[in-house]
């Protein structure tokens, strides 16, 4: 498949680990949590990160419970940051462009 470079790129890298680890669904949709995740790992493999956010901070979301624990510090570390400013996260939602736009936008202009 012509993304399959970009797959194995993102794999040893870190930025994706797969489903179950091992195995991809490329044609799948994301969900946000996963697109949040994904940003995180770039912004860390890039050394934007340190030190761990306070996962405290996703009680303000009235669907934080839904959560998942492999993407609970990426949320609260985009908390922590301003990126997100409503009141739910809706984390299992899937993506779409207009959410990735303004996502991939307030990250930019994180301080």
């Amino acid at each position: 498949m012509y993304y399959y470079n970009e797959i194995a790129t993102a794999k040893s890298m870190g930025l994706i680990l797969g489903y179950d680890g091992a195995h991809f669904a490329p044609d799948d949709n994301i969900t946000n949590q996963d697109l949040y995740v994904m940003a995180y790992r770039a912004l860390a493999q890039m050394g934007k990160i340190s030190g761990d956010a306070d996962e405290s901070v996703l009680m303000k979301y009235s669907d934080g419970g839904g959560i998942a624990d492999y993407a609970r510090q990426a949320i609260a570390y985009f908390t922590e940051n301003g990126v997100f400013t409503g009141a739910a996260i809706n984390p299992e939602t899937i993506a779409n462009r207009a959410g990735a736009a303004e996502f991939i936008a307030n990250v930019i202009k994180m301080p």
